[in-house]
């Protein structure tokens, strides 16, 4: 009950942010967010959409939508959205983890393998994306390349401590 409480008052307070100023896309993005933990999904959507009609290139948008579009099992136009994040900003790693997230529940896996070494093309760096690499080459039988990809997450999570 409590946690209701606390959405209801997140909502008057988005509710007016809203009123106050209709041009500020945050607004709408965070009351879509708010909607779709509490599975208004096309409240949520509608948010979303107007954040984008405020501001284009706003990749979180497009990611609340991905993921309500996950929920609703509408796998296409979920990978819709994050193909929209990756041109948006092909640096933004979110974008890639949505891709091969999909592709990975789907068991499309050279689309997700795919999907990860872009991200890695692009940060080579980023240790969730070699573990889900690594994730994606052992689901698809690579155990060698499965290994590696593990092998140099674990490197760049120890030598970012």
């Amino acid at each position: 009950n409590l946690i209701l409480e606390r959405y209801d008052r997140a909502l008057d307070d988005l509710n007016k942010a809203v009123e106050v100023d209709s041009r500020v896309p945050f607004n709408y993005y965070y009351r879509g967010e708010l909607y779709r933990k509490t599975h208004e999904f096309d409240k949520a959507l509608t948010d979303y959409r107007a954040a984008l009609a405020l501001l284009p290139f706003y990749i979180d948008p497009h990611l609340g939508m991905a993921r309500v579009h996950m929920d609703r099992l509408e796998t296409e136009e979920a990978l819709t959205s994050c193909k929209r994040m990756v041109a948006i900003d092909p640096d933004d790693v979110r974008g890639y983890h949505c891709q091969g997230t999909l592709f990975m529940e789907h068991k499309r896996y050279v689309e997700a393998i795919r999907s990860y070494q872009r991200g890695l093309q692009r940060k080579p760096r980023d240790a969730d994306l070699w573990n889900a690499l690594g994730m994606a080459y052992e689901a698809y039988g690579l155990r060698p390349a499965a290994r590696e990809a593990f092998g140099n997450a674990e490197s760049l999570r120890r030598g970012s401590r």
